[in-house]
């Protein structure tokens, strides 16, 4: 599974900038501040489906394959 990961500008770890990363199901750890309960619904995610939250700022995680 891979994923678009997005960080829109004011995202709290990133100040004011924006930033676009395509990543691998493992980068949503602990590690990187993701819980197992988040990880768990992105598997979920059909390819093209996203999840945005708001709760530290703007991100949206895309399932792109």
């Amino acid at each position: 599974m891979i994923f678009l990961a997005i960080w829109g500008e004011g995202y709290e770890r990133l100040g004011e900038e924006a930033k676009v990363e395509r990543v691998p199901l493992s980068f949503f750890s602990e590690d990187n501040g993701y819980s197992a309960v988040e990880a768990a619904h992105l598997v979920n995610l059909d390819v093209g489906e996203a999840h945005t939250e708001y709760q530290h700022g703007y991100h949206t995680i895309v399932r792109i394959a």
